[in-house]
């Protein structure tokens, strides 16, 4: 019988990562969010005082997702709605940043297209 055993990481340890991890993960989405503001405003020909609403609207998914996340993680498991929700989060990022031919192959390009005038480039 070998005597070398697998060092196991501790648990306190391991929550730690996670969990800074994931906030690094909030905050650079957050900070991502606010840097592309005006970026926003000029595709969108919307002054840019008009595009507070996105910071809102991703302020307010956040204080909605947080304690739903919680119910989700009693009822499923945190560790499954964790990385289900890390999942989401990673492809849904990608797809932003898939460009197509004169359009972005987001979800949100079919809600733009409806409310606001198609930017320059798209024309």
């Amino acid at each position: 019988m070998s005597r070398m055993t697998a060092r196991q990481i501790s648990p306190k340890v391991t929550v730690s990562v996670v969990y800074v991890v994931a906030m690094f993960m909030t905050i650079m989405d957050t900070t991502i969010v606010n840097v592309a503001l005006p970026t926003i405003s000029r595709e969108l020909l919307v002054p840019l005082n008009r595009v507070d609403g996105v910071s809102i609207g991703f302020l307010v998914s956040l204080a909605v997702f947080i304690p739903a996340s919680g119910w989700l993680g009693d009822r499923f498991g945190s560790r499954r709605v964790f990385l289900a929700a890390l999942a989401i989060f990673t492809v849904a990022s990608a797809l932003c940043s898939c460009p197509s031919i004169g359009k972005q192959a987001s979800a949100g390009s079919t809600c733009r297209d409806s409310c606001w005038p198609a930017p320059a480039w798209a024309r």
